[in-house]
C-alpha cells in the first residue's frame, strides 16, 4: 500500500513488491523535487528498506 497526504492524497495498493517500490520512489523523487516532503518510510515485512527525514538534511541544529 501506498499512503501519502501531500499533493491532494494518493492511496494506491499493489500486489507486486518491485512495482510498488518504483511508484513509492517515484513519489519520493517528485515530493522532494518540490520541497514537499517532511519524512519518507518504505518497509517490507516490518523491516525498514527506506527512510528519509528533513531532520537528515538540515543537521541537528
Amino acid at each position: 500500500m501506498l499512503d501519502c497526504s501531500a499533493e491532494g492524497g494518493t492511496f494506491e495498493e499493489f500486489d507486486d513488491w518491485s512495482a510498488l517500490e518504483r511508484a513509492y520512489m517515484d513519489l519520493f523523487t517528485r515530493l522532494r523535487a518540490v520541497d514537499r516532503l517532511r519524512s519518507a518510510y518504505l518497509h517490507r515485512n516490518g523491516v525498514a528498506v527506506h527512510r528519509w527525514l528533513i531532520d537528515d538534511e538540515q543537521g541537528d541544529s
